[in-house]
């Protein structure tokens, strides 16, 4: 049991995404005109990094990584959403532009409130 929670939480789940991001971005290849693919990548990631750190804390000890990890997710990712964000709001196209935009925009939000739960459940 030890060895298999940090299995699914750290090469069962990247591969999943891998595998998700991969399919989304043949079905956008074949929907739309242009491919928001660096735009999914950084959403997917992001909230991929997100799930990681969340389930990390749940079932698993926290490590070094997994606070690097929380670094980038508070300091790095929202300027990265952000820019995201920024570049799909013009071109919402189509259905993955705008999911994209959607899951852009949500994520400070998002962040702030789990620092304020965090922060408030201590």
């Amino acid at each position: 049991m030890t060895i298999l929670v940090p299995l699914l939480i750290y090469f069962l789940l990247p591969l999943i995404g891998a595998g998700a991001y991969i399919y989304l971005c043949q079905r956008m290849i074949k929907q739309t005109v242009e491919v928001p693919a660096w735009q999914l990548l950084v959403v997917m990631s992001t909230y991929g990094g997100l799930l990681m750190i969340l389930l990390t804390g749940l079932f698993w000890t926290w490590s070094g990584m997994a606070s690097l990890g929380t670094f980038y997710l508070i300091l790095g990712a929202p300027f990265l959403v952000l820019f995201t964000a920024i570049s799909t709001v013009r071109q919402q196209n189509s259905l993955y532009h705008r999911w994209i935009f959607r899951a852009s925009a949500a994520y400070l939000p998002l962040i702030v409130g789990l620092i304020l739960v965090a922060a408030l459940s201590q």
